[in-house]
């Protein structure tokens, strides 16, 4: 097989554990609970003289129960708004994805010449390295969330 073969397969094996990284992880829940993480996308929506904002609107449905809606606007002149949340989200997930995916082959590869294995193995080594990074991300979101309700709720 060709480099670029091996190559090719193992950024494809990443895709799984850099997926579960990126978007559900970092995109989606982080996000949920700092909208500004899915402003990474913003350059993509974002047209000539027009911004992003976030609306929170607060609700309740029921007597000691409460929820947060967030929503993302596309704003340009006088009335122009337009709703982008899931198209930010996409986007952000997808290039969280691709970082993670990166981030995995890069890793594999310096792992592969600092051992001086054969590359024929990168492709297994690219699969554990983005499996152990969607778990140390993984961990850091779990962190960083219960930081963020323990903060919420009890100070």
């Amino acid at each position: 097989m060709t480099k670029l073969t091996l190559i090719i397969k193992a950024i494809l094996s990443s895709i799984p554990a850099s997926l579960f990284a990126g978007a559900i992880m970092i995109s989606i829940s982080l996000g949920s609970l700092f909208p500004q993480v899915d402003f990474i996308a913003n350059p993509l929506l974002e047209r000539a003289g027009q911004k992003i904002i976030v609306e929170k609107e607060n609700y309740s449905y029921g007597p000691g129960q409460q929820g947060t809606a967030i929503h993302h606007y596309l704003v340009g002149g006088p009335g122009e708004k337009e709703e982008v949340t899931f198209k930010l989200s996409l986007y952000s997930s997808m290039i969280y994805t691709l970082v993670f995916m990166l981030l995995s082959l890069l890793a594999a590869l310096v792992y592969r010449f600092r051992r001086r294995l054969p590359f024929d193995g990168v492709v297994g080594s690219t699969f554990m390295s983005s499996i152990v990074l969607a778990l140390l991300v993984s961990g850091a979101v779990l962190v960083v969330a219960v930081v963020f309700f323990v903060t919420q709720f009890f100070l």
